[in-house]
Parts: C-alpha cells; sequence; structure tokens
C-alpha cells in the first residue's frame, strides 16, 4: 500500500522552514525504522495553486486529490482550512502496510500540523500527478538503514551534516544512492 501523510507547512511552529522539521517529528516516532520493512519515501509540496487556473478549481482539485481515496484518518477540518489558506506538505510512502500506517497515524496526532493520511492509487490520475510525479524520492529505508537520493548532476547535496541528525534519529546506517527520474530520460 502507498500513503500521503499530510502536513500544514504552514504551522507557526516551522517559522517557514519544514522539510528537516518534519522529517525529524515522522522518525523521531520510531515507527517507520521499528517496522524492518523496506519503504519509499518521496516529498514536496502538494502543488495544487499552480495547476489550476482559478479558485473554484483549486478547491476542486483539492477535494479530487484528498477526498478521493478508500483507506484514511483524514483530519478532514485541519485539511481544508490549510488548503484553503496555505501548504501541504506530504510525505508519500511506498510499501507501508495498514497497521504500521495506522501506528505512525496515533503517534502524530498530538502533532499540531499533522493533518491524517490517507492510501493513494497511482491509477487515479490525480494522485499520479500531485503524489508521484511532482514529488521528488528522497529514502529509502529498512529497519536503521536509510538510504539517501541525489541526483547525477548534483553531488553537492550529499551533506554529512544530515547524516549525524539521521543519526540521532536511530539510523545506524547512512548510504547515498545516484536518482535519476524516468520521466527526465524520455523528457530530453
Amino acid at each position: 500500500m502507498t500513503i500521503a501523510v499530510l502536513f500544514n507547512s504552514d504551522d507557526i511552529k516551522y517559522g517557514g522552514w519544514y522539510g528537516g522539521p518534519i522529517r525529524n517529528e515522522i522518525f523521531q516516532t520510531k515507527v517507520l525504522q521499528d517496522a524492518k520493512r523496506e519503504m519509499e519515501i518521496s516529498v514536496g509540496d502538494i502543488l495544487v495553486f499552480s495547476h489550476s487556473e482559478t479558485g473554484e478549481q483549486y478547491i476542486e482539485n483539492c477535494e479530487k486529490i484528498y477526498f478521493v481515496n478508500s483507506w484514511n484518518f483524514l483530519q478532514k477540518d485541519k485539511l481544508i482550512y490549510s488548503y484553503r489558506y496555505g501548504t501541504i506538505y506530504a510525505w508519500v510512502i511506498k510499501d507501508i502496510v495498514k497497521e504500521i500506517a495506522t501506528e505512525l497515524n496515533n503517534s502524530l496526532l498530538d502533532n499540531s500540523a499533522y493533518l491524517g493520511m490517507h492510501d493513494i492509487d497511482f491509477d487515479y490520475p490525480y494522485h499520479l500527478t500531485f503524489y508521484k510525479k511532482l514529488l521528488i524520492p528522497e529514502y529509502r529505508i529498512k529497519g536503521n538503514t536509510i538510504t539517501m537520493f541525489y541526483s547525477f548532476d548534483n553531488e553537492e547535496e550529499i551533506d554529512d551534516t544530515l547524516s549525524v541528525e539521521l543519526k540521532k534519529l536511530g539510523f545506524e546506517e547512512i548510504k547515498w544512492e545516484h536518482y535519476i527520474k524516468i520521466d527526465d530520460i524520455f523528457n530530453n
């Protein structure tokens, strides 16, 4: 199963910088590491506004992205408020099971920025576009091993300070791997 874990990136506690803090909040739960299951994680803002021509279309697109699913733990009122007045940031976790997702949800409920999670169907065009094509593959984890992706053309993305931070979050083995999107190959 693939899920989207949603956050209000405009929560005041982030002060405008939210990627690292959200990563830490998720990994501090230890739920994903304790699962000892290989999972791939993509991250990023859900860029609905830039793919909508009118305010009405924006709201319609948000509803088609967030509320078409067969399984969810969405905090509907918080989610609606957040996409109307802010930006939604997502972690898409591939190859997770419901039991682990449920445990992660329960671990994040006290987080003011957490908006819930739902399953994703990549056969559904809105999920394919906003959760796969527009997000960045960031990590592959299995237990206390984490592999971080970087693009072929930017080896400067390798950051040893991040490795130190991830070790504090319970990862013992930290690897780096070149990553290139298949779409990039065919669009050049």
